[in-house]
């Protein structure tokens, strides 16, 4: 698989280069692992190099000492084995595993024509599954492109349409607010609890959602959900947006979350697709505030300025946006079988059943 392949690099060494330093050159068909990296925290990079290569001490390089082990075989495996090894990441200056974690891996080892096998079939699975994702991200950005071809830029507003205040637009009766300042403790049976971490692609994740007692919770009545809520982080990872629904009425937002209620007059797709605009997000980080971490405040979110587009149109690009996202989920459905498909074969390929 050409994905595996490594025949270029950012950096170049000349011969004297290589004399003077303390790279090592390793020869095509070896089969490349970093081993110290920060971005070993979420995966583990492979390669195989089909050049000769220098490489330094953040990697290690597997070379075979004879015709026995196919490369992209040995590369899979290792890929495959990803979670046993980040299990042994020490957490330092620069986090790394112990070399010892790699020379002490079993390698089931068939026949090099049943490896050869073994590689295609699961660079054919991968093939489909980097597919599929390919279609959702084209997916993901549709709807920012029609919102730019209904409205236009933003920050031009280029129909001069009215622009109010995010505060201005919200229910009667309601107000912009961020949610429980201290939770407290996890409780099995507790009120679900909303946090920035919750807020994945637009929706809020909840099958790893906190649940924290009644009792802190009702403290905090003013940020109870209703489900019809745009939820906005307004600390740590600042401008993350989601569409809150019906199945989180009764939960509530921790601190770092603000929720938002509009009046019935305007579209919350449409102001949920403009406060994800690189244009309010541009807004966002400017009025940022940084004490222990990037804060943004409530006034500066009640300050945000909205462009407000004859209602008909907001509601053919609600139209517009809720087939796009049906789409979308259709699509993550066949992400994910693709995923399950990947990880049955590769598991099937290594314990021999494949």
């Amino acid at each position: 698989m050409k994905s595996w392949q490594i025949s270029r690099a950012q950096i170049s060494l000349t011969n004297r280069g290589v004399d003077e330093s303390a790279a090592r050159i390793v020869p095509s068909g070896s089969t490349l692992v970093v081993v110290r990296s920060g971005i070993l925290k979420h995966t583990l990079p492979v390669g195989i190099t089909s050049v000769p290569v220098a490489i330094n001490q953040d990697m290690k390089a597997l070379v075979s000492n004879g015709p026995r082990l196919y490369p992209e075989y040995l590369a899979r495996l290792i890929k495959a084995s990803s979670s046993i090894i980040l299990g042994h990441v020490r957490a330092t200056t620069a986090d790394n595993f112990p070399t010892a974690v790699l020379r002490d891996l079993e390698i089931p080892l068939p026949s090099l024509g049943e490896q050869r096998r073994i590689a295609e079939i699961l660079g054919r699975a991968e093939g489909l599954r980097a597919k599929r994702r390919a279609a959702l991200a084209l997916l993901d950005s549709l709807t920012q492109s029609i919102f730019l071809e209904l409205f236009g830029d933003p920050a031009l507003n280029p129909n001069n349409w009215t622009t109010d205040t995010l505060s201005s637009l919200v229910l009667d009766g309601d107000s912009i607010n961020y949610g429980v300042v201290q939770p407290g403790d996890a409780i099995e049976d507790g009120v679900p609890l909303v946090r920035v971490g919750d807020l994945v692609k637009g929706r809020v994740r909840q099958h790893e959602i906190k649940r924290i007692s009644p009792l802190i919770e009702t403290k905090y009545a003013r940020s109870r959900l209703v489900g019809d809520e745009i939820l906005l982080s307004c600390v740590g990872s600042v401008g993350l947006v989601a569409l809150a629904d019906a199945s989180l009425r009764g939960a509530n937002i921790a601190r770092a979350i603000a929720r938002i209620r509009l009046k019935p007059t305007v579209s919350r797709v449409y102001v949920y697709e403009l406060l994800r605009s690189a244009f309010l997000q541009r807004y966002f980080v400017a009025e940022l505030r940084t004490v222990a971490q990037p804060t943004l405040n409530i006034k500066h979110i009640c300050a945000t300025p909205v462009i407000v587009p004859p209602a008909p149109l907001q509601a053919k690009f609600e139209v517009l946006a809720s087939s796009v996202n049906e789409l979308r989920y259709r699509e993550e459905r066949a992400v994910s079988v693709a995923e399950e498909l990947f990880a049955s074969l590769q598991h099937r390929a290594f314990s021999g059943t494949l």
